[in-house]
C-alpha cells in the first residue's frame, strides 16, 4: 500500500558528523536532514542519472537514489539556507524545514520514475511545487520509502508556506497516486469509493460503506464475492494496475500476508481480510 507520513524528526534522530564551525540559524537542521536522507559520506561522488522534464535532477549518491531541484546535492543545504534567510513575515524561530516520508508496502517495488512522480505530485498538492527540495530513496527496511526535505520558503517571493491541512492534502494526493500508478490503496482521511471516486472519510461515508455490519445479513466475505470477485469473473483483468483499480472501485485493496493475497476493507483496516483462492 501507499502511505503518507509527515515526519518531523528530532535532532537526536538525524545522524550528522557536523563541523564545529558556527552555523546560520537554520543551516544546521537543513544540513542534518539532507545528510540523513542522502546517507552523506565525507567523500563527494554524485552520478547524474537523468534530468527530468521539469529540470529536476535524478542522481545516484553512493547507491542512494536522489531527486532534487537545488544547484547541486552537495550545496543543497546552503541553497536552502540562503533562501530561508529571505523569508518575509516569518519569526526568527520559525522552522523553514518540512520533512515527510512516502512509504510503500513490502510487496511493492515502484520504479524510480513512479517514485519521482509521487514526490512531485505530493509537493504540488502541498503548494510546494516551486520550492527547493531534496528527496532520497531508502531501502534499509522491509518497506521501500522516500524521505522528502523541502524548504517552506518560496525561492522567488520569499513567502513561507504555513502548510495548512498538510495531512489531508497528503492523504488525498496519495489516493490520486494509487489510482494513477496502481499502488495498493491505503487508509487515510481521504479514501477510495466506488466509481474510482476519492471521498472524505466522514461518518456518513463510513456508515454507507460498512452498512453490512449494522442490520444487514451480508458479511464482508459475501460483499467481496458479490462485488469485486463477481466483477473479475465477468470482466477479467490481466495486470496488477487494473486489479488494484478494480478493487478500489468497491472500496477494497489487496494485501499480502504470509505468502497469501488478501482482499482488505479500505474503510476498516482492522477487519479480517478475505483470502483470494
Amino acid at each position: 500500500s501507499y502511505v503518507s507520513v509527515r515526519d518531523d524528526m528530532t535532532d537526536e534522530e538525524l545522524d550528522l558528523s557536523s563541523s564545529s564551525q558556527a552555523e546560520q540559524p537554520h543551516r544546521n537542521r537543513f544540513s542534518r536532514l539532507v545528510d540523513y536522507a542522502t546517507r552523506l559520506r565525507n567523500e563527494s561522488f554524485v552520478a547524474l542519472v537523468d534530468v527530468m522534464k521539469d529540470g529536476c535532477e535524478w542522481v545516484n549518491f553512493y547507491g542512494v537514489t536522489c531527486f532534487h531541484n537545488c544547484t547541486s546535492l552537495e550545496t543543497a543545504a546552503a541553497d536552502m539556507e540562503y533562501i530561508a534567510q529571505q523569508a518575509h513575515y516569518a519569526k526568527d524561530n520559525t522552522d523553514p524545514v518540512f520533512h515527510y516520508i512516502l512509504s510503500w508496502q513490502a510487496h511493492e517495488s515502484p520504479r524510480p520514475e513512479q517514485i519521482y512522480d509521487s514526490v512531485r505530485h505530493t509537493l504540488k498538492s502541498l503548494g510546494l511545487g516551486e520550492h527547493q527540495y531534496v528527496s532520497a530513496v531508502h531501502t534499509d527496511t522491509d518497506n521501500l520509502h522516500v524521505h522528502v526535505a523541502v524548504n517552506r520558503v518560496h525561492p522567488v517571493t520569499g513567502y513561507l508556506n504555513c502548510l495548512s491541512w498538510s495531512q489531508e492534502k497528503l492523504s488525498r494526493a496519495c489516493r490520486e497516486l494509487e489510482l494513477k500508478h496502481g499502488f495498493a490503496p491505503d487508509n487515510g482521511c481521504w479514501v477510495h469509493a466506488p466509481g474510482n471516486r476519492i471521498v472524505r472519510k466522514t461518518a456518513v461515508e463510513r456508515d454507507r460503506q460498512n452498512a453490512w455490519t449494522r442490520g444487514k445479513k451480508q458479511t464482508f466475505r459475501e460483499y467481496v464475492a458479490q462485488t469485486a470477485v463477481a466483477g473479475l469473473r465477468s470482466e477479467p483483468v490481466h495486470d496488477w494496475l487494473s486489479l488494484h483499480r478494480r478493487l478500489a472501485e468497491d472500496g477494497l485493496y489487496l494485501s499480502q500476508m504470509d505468502g497469501k493475497f488478501l482482499v482488505m476493507d479500505g474503510w476498516d483496516r482492522n477487519r479480517e481480510g478475505v483470502q483470494l483462492d
